[in-house]
């Protein structure tokens, strides 16, 4: 698997770290009517607010480095098969792979600092409806959120917030941007892969497995996250966002790091085996401890002398 591996540890400690964030902090989105919200407050969070705020931004910016770290995936694949060796073998090329989602990350926490915040307005009115649900203070919670409006929800007024406007661009350009990478190299890849001569039939089996793993590691967040947040998103803008659509939303998240790793674990062979060696090994340990406890319960029964 050569530098790929690397890549693969790289995903597995972000999916860790994201999920560590998560627990720590409960983060959770709310829905209401027009507008959405991430939000955590003193009562969920297990660290103070001003280390829990960093976290959140993180936990928000781990989208970026999800849709980055796909996106080169599929290019490296497509690297591999065409045996474009200077950008897949060296250690430098190997840096540059990695720096790629990490600087996407902090691209997005900064957008989300920066764009995603709510006019004094709509921030004392939110702060009112938080402070009901979740029985805390103002003070004691923290969030960003999406509303382009300055003004609150049916008001007479209406103005636009054009930071907001500008963080959706953002984000839209992003995702595009994103899909069409994966869109274009694999296919590319898979081309590649069927005109390809392989030099063993081993070789060609781990290729396949390690795109179609890919593949299916990409539909994952697609279906988790992608749709959830594209519903939310088109629901707020026609003032129709339920309640409920938060609650689906931050279980689906939540649900992510767990899910993601699976198809990897499944589909490639070496994994697999990995997998089933360990259990065998568990299995025959248990067995053997079976079988030493009986013989010396039977070793202690017959060595008892006979009361007649």
């Amino acid at each position: 698997m050569g530098s790929y591996k690397f890549l693969m540890i790289f995903m597995s400690g972000f999916e860790i770290l994201y999920g560590l964030i998560d627990l720590m902090i409960q983060p959770e989105v709310k829905t209401m009517d027009s507008f959405w919200l991430t939000m955590t407050s003193s009562r969920r969070s297990v660290l103070s607010l001003s280390v829990a705020y960093p976290l959140l931004l993180i936990w928000g910016g781990a989208f970026g480095i999800a849709l980055a770290s796909f996106g080169i995936h599929f290019v490296y694949r497509y690297f591999i098969i065409t045996g474009s060796k200077k950008w897949v073998t060296e250690n430098k090329g190997l840096w540059i792979w990695m720096s790629i989602p990490i600087a996407s990350g902090f691209i997005y926490a900064f957008a989300i600092h920066f764009f995603w915040n709510l006019s004094p307005v709509m921030d004392a009115f939110v702060k009112e409806k938080l402070e009901i649900s979740e029985n805390v203070s103002a003070s004691q919670i923290i969030y960003f959120s999406s509303y382009p409006f300055k003004t609150i929800p049916k008001s007479p007024f209406i103005e636009l917030d054009w930071l907001q406007i500008y963080g959706v661009i953002f984000l839209c350009s992003s995702v595009s941007i994103s899909f069409f990478t994966m869109i274009y190299f694999g296919v590319k890849t898979y081309s590649a892969m069927r005109n390809f001569q392989y030099t063993s039939s081993s070789t060609k089996n781990l290729q396949t497995q390690l795109f179609y793993s890919l593949v299916i590691q990409t539909i994952i967040p697609v279906i988790l996250i992608h749709f959830p947040t594209t519903l939310i998103y088109v629901s707020t803008f026609f003032d129709a966002a339920y309640e409920f659509y938060g609650k689906v939303v931050t279980v689906t998240i939540a649900l992510f790091p767990a899910i993601d790793p699976l198809p990897s674990l499944i589909i490639i062979k070496p994994y697999k085996q990995a997998i089933k060696n360990c259990f065998k090994k568990t299995l025959n340990v248990k067995g053997m401890s079976s079988v030493e406890a009986s013989t010396r319960v039977t070793s202690t029964i017959m060595s008892r002398p006979g009361n007649f």
